[in-house]
């Protein structure tokens, strides 16, 4: 509940849509909000969520994906483990949730402006590396 209840807030309070922002953020902010229990406090400045034990086992058999791969993707459920990369992009949410605030927060004035309507995945990855680097 969590989960979707983070997807409505931020759609309401017009910080990021599920029409306009890529899959990997929209699920990955949303999934970092997970609690692993319901009685834990939860919210993406924490460093363990529900998805952390999925994401460290995808580290451990090497099939995580690269950040770039996950920026580019996009939701093929026949091509991809999505239960792995919604671990990988909740964690990636949470590091830069509390690494890179700044950056998080004009990334997502990028979709709020209307400079981030849906693109391809070479413009998004070219959007996400002008707020983070390569």
């Amino acid at each position: 509940m969590v989960h979707e209840a983070v997807h409505l807030l931020l759609d309401r309070r017009g910080i990021l849509s599920a029409t306009t922002a890529p899959i990997w953020l929209s699920e990955g902010i949303a999934a970092s909000f997970e609690p692993v229990e319901p009685e834990r406090s939860f919210g993406p400045d924490r460093i363990i969520n529900a998805r952390t034990a999925v994401f460290r086992e995808g580290l451990r058999e090497r099939r995580t994906p690269s950040v770039r791969t996950l920026i580019c993707w996009r939701h093929d459920a026949a091509r991809t483990d999505v239960h792995l990369h919604y671990a990988a992009a909740a964690s990636l949410c949470s590091w830069l949730v509390r690494n890179r605030p700044d950056e998080l927060r004009a990334y997502l004035r990028s979709f709020r402006d209307g400079t981030g309507v849906p693109v391809t995945p070479t413009e998004d990855l070219a959007r996400f590396e002008d707020c983070f680097g390569d």
